[in-house]
């Protein structure tokens, strides 16, 4: 009994060990990924959709309620997207002259950067996040291991602008294939947000996959909502 209780006690220290050890997999593979972003260009799609609730009296109302809110406007953006000295840049598709300010292509209405460059390193290498092992998930038919992670304000580097810019706290979680060490998705959601910012709640999800480009893989955001 005693020979045992030993060993399940290594089995079990050694599960625990593995997610760090497949977390600092990933990590290292992410930062490889966002070292050689710098050499390419890619064309964005950002596909722009405005809805409203009839009745919302507050943060905890309309996030209750979103799904019941009615579509009141439209428009689709088309980008070319590059990875400068100061992030990511843009242009309008064939112009080649590149600004690293987003809003300058939507004068109205909400709009994001960071899906290429900004989100994976302020996670896995800037932000100094707290994570947390979240277990296997099966999604789509693939065994994929789940993290979660937060970011205080003070080791934030997340700027939200509406009618003030605030540097705010977020969290998430993402999943990453353990077999190859791949990033499959990450989540970044804002804490609440204060009411001066004219904002309840900044959430985003980034599916990942891997672009074949010159006989080289890149980790690249399939799809951002």
């Amino acid at each position: 009994m005693r020979i045992l209780a030993l060993c399940s006690f290594a089995v079990l220290l050694h599960a625990q060990q593995e997610p760090e050890n497949l977390l600092a997999h990933v990590q290292a593979k992410v930062k490889d990924a966002i070292d050689r972003l710098s050499n390419y260009m890619c064309t964005q799609t950002v596909e722009r959709n405005q809805y409203v609730l009839d009745r919302a009296p507050s943060c905890a109302g309309l996030l209750a309620h979103r799904t019941q809110a009615h579509q009141t406007l439209s428009d689709r953006l088309t980008l070319d997207v590059g990875v400068g000295p100061k992030g990511e840049m843009y242009s309008w598709v064939g112009e080649n002259r590149f600004h690293d300010n987003v809003n300058r292509f939507a004068s109205q209405g909400a709009i994001s950067n960071g899906s290429f460059d900004f989100f994976l390193k302020a996670v896995f290498e800037t932000d100094q996040a707290e994570f947390s092992y979240d277990g296997e998930q099966v999604d789509q038919g693939r065994r994929l291991a789940g993290f979660r992670y937060q970011v205080s304000r003070a080791a934030s580097h997340y700027e939200l602008i509406g009618k003030i810019k605030i540097t705010t706290a977020y969290e998430g979680t993402f999943l990453v294939d353990p077999k190859t060490f791949d990033l499959v998705r990450l989540i970044v959601r804002t804490q609440d947000l204060p009411r001066e910012t004219g904002s309840c709640q900044a959430e985003t999800t980034l599916d990942y996959r891997l672009a074949h480009l010159n006989d080289s893989e890149f980790l690249l955001p399939a799809t951002t909502r």
